[in-house]
Parts: structure tokens; C-alpha cells; sequence
């Protein structure tokens, strides 16, 4: 995309004198071009290789997975206490405190929701990494690089630079 400055030419005319887009200046420069076909390739390489490995491992989380450990027992903890207190107030006689059981054993149940997330976050925490690190980022990266290689321009080789951006927004 270029960029541009009014100049005025006659009284009455103004004309836009464009200025190079990076897009332009890479792709005019072949030595440059080159270099950031290597650097993309390169950075694909490091996030499969260096990062994926370095966030897929469960010690890099431990802290993160300490404080999920630590939500996971209040979350139980209130869990069994809302059914206990539903049981106990439906065993009391007459129908009085039927509703505030019902409300109890619904509580129970959404707080069982919001146990079964924290486990699944647990988990999902260093698979998403994983996945994210060693397969969508440098399947974009190279796709950036190949589009380059290939058109010699990031902007004309849309299809794939619109993967590219797709593929590397998803992590």
C-alpha cells in the first residue's frame, strides 16, 4: 500500500506523490526478498522446534497448573457443600425449604460445570501450545514465505496470505 504526500503542481492542481510501501521495497530488492523468505523460514523452524517443545512441557506450567489445582478444590469444596445443605433441607419436614434445595442441587450443577472447565483447562493448556507452536504458526510462517517466493509480493498472492493470516490468527 502506498503511502503519499500532496504536492501542488499548479495553482489549482494537487497531485499525490506516492512513497513505497515495505511490501515494495522488499519486493524490489531481490537480496531483500531473499532474506525474509529465510527469516520467515527460520522463524517456522524455531517455533516448531525451540518454542514448541519448550511450552508443550508441563514444568513450563506448573504455577499456572498450581493455581487451577488449588480453584479445583474451592470449586469441590462448594460443590459438596450445596448438595449437602440441598439434602439436608430436603429432608426437613413439610415443603418450606423445598425451593432453596432446588436452588441449592442447581448451584451444585453449575458449579459441576465449572469443574469440568477447570479440568479441561488444565489439560488443554499445553496441547493448544503444542499445536499452536509446532504446527499453525510455522505452517503460516512458511505460507507467508512460499507466497513471497512465489509472486515476489506479499499483497498479490492474496489466497495465500489470506490462509497465511487465517492459519496464524487461529492459535
Amino acid at each position: 500500500m502506498a503511502h503519499g504526500r500532496p504536492v501542488q503542481i499548479t495553482e489549482h492542481t494537487t497531485v499525490t506523490e506516492l512513497q513505497p510501501s515495505l511490501s515494495d521495497v522488499v519486493c524490489a530488492n531481490k537480496k531483500l526478498q531473499i532474506g525474509f523468505i529465510v527469516a520467515l523460514v527460520v522463524l517456522a523452524l524455531l517455533s516448531g522446534f525451540v518454542a514448541r517443545p519448550h511450552f508443550a512441557d508441563t514444568k513450563t506450567w506448573d504455577s499456572t497448573i498450581e493455581v487451577i489445582d488449588q480453584k479445583k478444590g474451592n470449586v469441590l469444596a462448594l460443590t459438596t457443600s450445596c448438595v449437602a445443605l440441598s439434602a439436608g433441607i430436603t429432608a426437613l419436614p413439610g415443603d418450606t425449604g423445598t425451593p432453596v434445595a432446588e436452588q441449592l442441587a442447581q448451584l451444585s450443577g453449575n458449579l459441576g460445570i465449572v469443574l469440568a472447565v477447570l479440568y479441561l483447562e488444565k489439560y488443554l493448556l499445553t496441547i493448544l501450545w503444542s499445536v499452536g507452536l509446532g504446527i499453525l504458526i510455522p505452517f503460516a510462517l512458511v505460507l507467508f514465505a512460499v507466497s513471497l517466493g512465489i509472486h515476489g509480493r506479499w499483497s498479490t498472492s492474496a489466497v495465500l496470505r489470506r490462509v497465511a493470516t487465517r492459519v496464524l490468527v487461529v492459535p
